[in-house]
């Protein structure tokens, strides 16, 4: 079966097909696949449940278009507009991920309030199909690389939904994953955690500096 450009083939016996279901994602691993599935590592769950009016929070809600491609740490914190709609939120140190073309990889970590100059606890408001990811080792960074890497994304399915595709939850937690040991990923997740939080720090200040200009030399 083909999706997003790569083939797979998966032979599994009558007993073993849902009545009902016709993606054949749902059966791409057999029961002999030796790799774990993500579901081991993790808990994936949608973003919903409470909503807070949008004058609540610091900033814009996030959307895919303010997560940068490429391997970027931080993602843009929109100004938020005057509006009373009410929006999901997620805390701060939280890994989203996007549901909608999944196959894109639109990842992200929400910072520390300390890194941006906000108050701790600090909650985003969100305005995208997002789940949460939470990692049993709680190495949020680590797993922010590898839900980006190709060799996660190439077994993301297409999803259902029609021009806009979505993935369920689930289906992001059969996939079959390769990582380090524990020890390994620590490592990896803290020098990045070192990175990000530099990384969030400059953007803020650069941000300040723009915003300075702008308002003084604005014609």
């Amino acid at each position: 079966m083909t999706k997003n450009g790569f083939t797979f083939t998966t032979i599994h016996s009558a007993d073993k097909l849902t009545s009902g279901v016709w993606n054949p994602y749902n059966y791409k691993y057999c029961e002999e696949e030796s790799l774990p599935p993500f579901s081991e590592f993790a808990d994936i769950k949608k973003v919903n449940g409470k909503k807070g009016e949008l004058k609540y929070f610091n900033y814009a809600p996030i959307e895919y278009k303010h997560i940068p491609k490429g391997d970027i740490l931080t993602f843009n914190l929109e100004e938020k507009p005057d509006s009373k709609s009410k929006f999901s939120f997620v805390e701060e140190n939280t890994l989203l991920f996007g549901t909608m073309r999944a196959y894109l990889g639109n990842a992200c970590v929400t910072p520390y309030g300390n890194w941006i100059n906000q108050a701790e606890g600090i909650k985003y408001a969100i305005n995208s199909e997002f789940v949460k990811i939470n990692p049993f080792d709680n190495l949020k960074y680590f797993w922010w690389a590898y839900i980006k890497s190709y060799s996660f994304l190439k077994e993301m399915p297409t999803g259902s939904g029609g021009t806009r595709p979505r993935v369920s939850p689930e289906l992001i937690s059969e996939i079959r994953v390769n990582v380090p040991n524990e020890k390994e990923r620590n490592s990896i997740n803290q020098t990045l955690k070192e990175i990000a939080q530099s990384s969030w720090m400059n953007y803020i200040k650069g941000k300040k500096i723009l915003n300075n200009l702008q308002r003084e030399y604005a014609g």
